[in-house]
């Protein structure tokens, strides 16, 4: 495929998505900016937790711990629930892997109008190897119970700046 007809099907795919009210996320007027900057995260007390305020931040485009703390306009509080089951048991009744399902439960609170919020709820599962040193059973636990409070975080942000620019709309 030469250059031209690559930029021709990039040019029919941009107009398709124009045509359908396809708005960038981050752009313009959209009710993502509201939340950009402007929300205060509760602190973090676990491990897990401070995996996925760090992503939260990053993705809300806080640069300070609680950045706008005076001005913002939100406040976000979850709750992290992980439970693990085992998925490969050998005859002799040895675990080898472990199945993690992690959840999120979010609540966005408007510091401006107590009774302007939103709720939500998001999901992931992982899993890990058992082995035969328990220290190395655990250190894989963590480290999966990290990635999936980071992949959380980012379901969490991925659907409350789509909310608000829905409702921007």
């Amino acid at each position: 495929m030469s250059c031209f007809e690559r930029r021709g099907v990039l040019l029919l795919m941009a107009g398709a998505l124009a045509g359908c009210g396809f708005r960038p996320l981050y752009g313009g007027n959209s009710g993502a900016q509201v939340l950009l900057g402007g929300v205060i995260l509760q602190e973090a007390t676990a491990p897990e937790d401070f995996a996925y305020r760090e992503r939260l931040r990053r993705r809300l485009g806080l640069e300070g711990a609680n950045a706008g703390a005076n001005d913002a306009g939100w406040r976000l509080t979850w709750v992290l629930r992980f439970e693990d089951s085992d998925i490969a048991v050998t005859p002799g009744a040895d675990t080898t892997r472990y199945r993690l399902i992690a959840s999120a439960t979010y609540r966005l609170e408007s510091t401006d109008d107590a009774t302007a919020s939103v709720k939500g709820e998001v999901s992931a599962i992982g899993a890990y190897d058992a082995t035969a040193s328990t220290f190395a059973t655990r250190a894989a636990a963590r480290a999966e119970r990290r990635d999936l409070s980071v992949e959380l975080a980012e379901l969490t942000a991925t659907q409350l700046l789509a909310d608000a620019a829905r409702r921007n709309e």
